[in-house]
């Protein structure tokens, strides 16, 4: 059982560190994709469409 855990402690690490890699390099791009939150969505009544 302790191996295992060590696997999904590890994998969970590797997804961390590849999140935190991605977050620094993002950049929003009008008209094409946009880090958007809950209540923005909602504002928008969950219409996902660019440009918009």
């Amino acid at each position: 059982m302790a191996r295992n855990n060590n696997n999904k402690e590890e994998h969970q690490e590797s997804r961390r560190q590849t999140a935190q890699k991605h977050r620094r390099s993002y950049e929003d791009v009008k008209g094409f994709y946009k880090s958007a939150t809950v209540e923005e969505v909602a504002a928008l009544d969950y219409v996902l469409t660019p440009g918009r």
